[in-house]
Parts: structure tokens; C-alpha cells; sequence
């Protein structure tokens, strides 16, 4: 409790000299005290530290503030902004702000008053992140893209929603709400898989969203070379065929029994069966297209029908040993080395010619076979008829046969 102090009478002279008031003086605020103190408001509360002129804090409610300030580090989806001028004093944390120009907000760079991908429709109302992060908005856009009111939670004009997602996740929902890029942020294949994940939530349909074609869609492929197992699992979540097409093409070497329970059962059974099968199905188009007809060219001396029947037995044999180790995902370079050795086993020039025919056919056919998910037409055109056989002669049908290559058609488009 702060006191009055009253110097001992021994210290007071009727004629006290200069130097005997200054010491007077001193030894008073030693103690803390002026020769001169007036009571203030605060008396008898516990002393704080002084305060701006015309603010008196009341520490019986510990929060001071009415409105905290939003101060918020932008994200890594990039953000601004807005603070006081770099020569102004930063406020200190224990005095209010004495102008709302003090407070720090953090606003998406993409959304806001002066900036939106879609001039056309200016926002209308904002949207914070659950990070504090302001997307300013237009309700027509949204509104175009959701077919629940965005998530049962639309606004009306001139007010302020909160949401639970990130400001990274948020600004790719927008971005594909206004059907724009968001390139230029450089998502991450997570914050990617999270924001498609969101979209139906907000009524958005990601086979639309994310569909070839669409700016999702690109951000995504970018990511199937380096990690096409994921992007692949994340098609298969979502029904994304378009997508999972582009990432099967950097899986045909994948050793699917490699695969964790975790893996395979994010994937689901009807996109592993797809992958399955186009691994299966490339090892046995190569098989076919290695057993294309010997082609003979007329007896010589140095060449007969027995020489050049011979020269069939190892091609079938080569053939059946690249089947064999074939893989899926086996460059051409590899297949036509590999053939090329059955050309050492013969001096005629002839039989070579026909044989680098051949091996020329063989290459460019396995060069342009699909390295995408099959499909049903892909799948009718790849299947043999059973009322075809290898002479290509038309046989009687069946009727146990066409019933037999209707369900196989059924099961293998599933």
C-alpha cells in the first residue's frame, strides 16, 4: 500500500541550504516516494505498471480485451499481410490497439477484395480457415459449384463463414470451386488428396472436379511419376478413372504382392483387379505378338525348306523364353536385343530379312499396346472369340461358347 512519507523532524532547518534540500529529496525516493504524492484512481487496488493516458485496466476479468486482434503467420499456401507502416512503434502486447490500422490479418493472395480469379463475380462475403486465414468470396460462384448450399452452411451476403479445414485445403476447394489453377502454389500431394477428399462435403463432385482436363486433375498427374502408387490408391477412393489410367502407366513393373494390407485395402478390390489385370494382359499380348506366322521365302542353294523350318523352332523357342521373363513394364530396346540373337544362327540374307521384319513388328507392336487401366472396348478387342481359332476360319457358334465369352467379358470389365 503506497504511504505518505513525513521526514524526521532532525532533517528539517528553518534555513535549509540547496544541497540540504537535494539530499532531503533524494533520500525520499530512495523509498519510492516523492517529496509530493497525490492519491490516484487505483488506490488501494494492487499497483500496476503505468498505462496510456485515458485506458485503466480492471484486472478483476483477466480477458482486458474486447475483441482479440487476428494475428496470424501466412501459410505455405501463400497469403499477405496487412500490418502498420514499417516507422510506426510495433504495439506491445500489454496496451490495447489504439486503431484498428494496429492489428495484423493474414488474407488469401488468390481471394480477396482486389484479387479473385473470376473478375466477373466479385465477392461478396468471406470465408475464414480454420487457421485464420480470410478468403473473400462470391456466393454465384460457390453457389455453381455445390449442390448442398456448401455443406449446409451457406451464408448470406455480407457475413462471415468459419470452417474447419486449413488455409492449404481451402484454397484448393476454391480454386476448384471458380474451376481455376492453383499451380502456382505448389500443392503437396497430401494437401492435394485432402482437398479432394473435402470437396464432397461442400456438395462438389470430384469426378467432375477432377476429371482430365480440369486444373485438380493436372496438379495431380504432375505427382503419378514420383508416387504413382498413391495417386493411383487416391483414383481408386474416388472413382477417378481418368486419374488412375495416368498413374497404372507407371505401375506395370509393380510387384503387387509387395503390397501391404494397408495398401490393398485402400485400394479396394475393383482397382486392384483393374491393375492386375493390366499387368496380365500386356504379358499376354507380348505372347501374341511373338507368335506371329513364319514367313519362308523361296528354296535356294544355300537356303532350303528344312534350313528355313529350323530357323522357326528357335524363334519359338527365343519367344517362349522372352514370354517367359517377360515384364510388364520391358522396354522395346530390350525385346528387339533380345530377338536379335536368332538372326546369329543363320548365314542367308534372306531369312535375315525376314527375320528383322519380324522383330520390327513385334517391337512396334508391344511400342503400342495400351500402358493405361484396361477398358471394356480395350478388353473386347484384345479377347479371341472362341469361334475363331489360329487359321482365322470361321467356325460354327456354340452356344455354350458365347455364353462362356459373355461372362468372361462381364467379369473382366467388373
Amino acid at each position: 500500500m503506497p504511504y505518505a512519507f513525513q521526514a524526521p523532524s532532525d532533517y528539517v532547518s528553518d534555513y535549509s541550504t540547496p544541497d540540504d534540500r537535494y539530499f532531503d529529496n533524494l533520500v525520499q525516493w530512495e523509498h519510492g516516494h516523492g517529496p509530493e504524492r497525490n492519491a490516484y484512481a487505483g488506490e488501494g487496488r494492487q499497483q500496476q505498471s503505468p498505462t496510456p493516458q485515458g485506458w485503466v485496466p480492471d484486472l478483476s476479468d483477466h480477458n482486458i480485451w474486447l475483441a482479440e486482434p487476428l494475428t496470424v503467420d501466412p501459410s505455405q499456401s501463400g497469403h499477405w499481410t496487412t500490418e502498420r507502416g514499417s516507422n510506426e512503434p510495433e504495439p506491445s502486447s500489454t496496451s490495447p490497439p489504439s486503431s484498428p490500422e494496429q492489428a495484423t490479418i493474414s488474407v488469401s493472395t488468390a481471394f480477396n477484395a482486389h484479387t479473385s480469379p473470376s473478375p466477373d463475380h466479385p465477392p461478396d462475403f468471406e470465408v475464414l480457415s480454420a487457421d485464420d486465414v480470410l478468403f473473400s468470396v462470391s456466393s454465384v460462384m460457390l453457389a455453381s459449384a455445390s449442390c448442398n448450399g456448401f455443406g449446409y452452411a451457406y451464408p448470406a451476403a455480407d457475413t462471415r463463414l468459419r470452417l474447419t479445414e486449413s488455409a492449404d485445403v481451402l484454397n484448393l476447394v476454391m480454386h476448384a470451386a471458380y474451376g481455376a489453377s492453383a499451380a502456382a502454389f505448389a500443392p503437396t500431394l497430401d494437401t492435394l488428396a485432402e482437398a479432394v477428399r473435402r470437396l464432397g462435403a461442400y456438395g462438389m463432385d470430384a469426378r467432375v472436379l477432377v476429371a482430365p482436363g480440369a486444373p485438380l486433375f493436372a496438379a495431380l498427374r504432375s505427382h503419378a511419376a514420383l508416387m504413382p502408387l498413391r495417386v493411383y490408391t487416391l483414383a481408386a477412393q474416388h472413382d477417378l478413372l481418368g486419374l488412375a489410367q495416368v498413374a497404372s502407366a507407371h505401375l506395370l513393373g509393380y510387384p503387387l504382392h509387395a503390397m501391404s494390407d494397408a495398401e490393398a485395402e485402400a485400394m479396394g478390390a475393383l482397382y486392384m483387379k483393374k491393375l492386375l489385370t493390366l499387368q496380365h494382359n500386356r504379358v499376354s499380348q507380348l505372347a501374341a505378338l511373338l507368335e506371329q506366322s513364319q514367313e519362308f521365302h523361296p528354296r535356294t542353294d544355300e537356303c532350303d525348306f528344312l534350313a528355313q523350318r529350323k530357323l522357326a523352332g528357335d524363334w519359338t523357342k527365343t519367344a517362349q523364353q522372352v514370354t517367359a521373363d517377360g515384364r510388364p513394364d520391358a522396354s522395346s530396346a530390350i525385346l528387339r536385343d533380345r530377338l536379335a540373337v536368332v538372326k546369329r544362327k543363320t548365314l542367308c540374307a534372306d531369312c535375315k530379312a525376314k527375320l528383322d521384319e519380324r522383330i520390327w513388328k513385334a517391337v512396334v507392336g508391344w511400342t503400342m499396346l495400351p500402358v493405361r487401366n484396361i477398358t471394356p472396348a480395350t478388353i473386347a478387342c484384345s479377347l479371341r472369340p472362341p469361334w475363331r481359332t489360329r487359321s482365322h476360319r470361321r467356325q460354327p457358334r456354340a452356344l455354350s461358347d458365347c455364353f462362356s465369352y459373355a461372362f468372361l467379358w462381364g467379369f473382366m470389365i467388373g
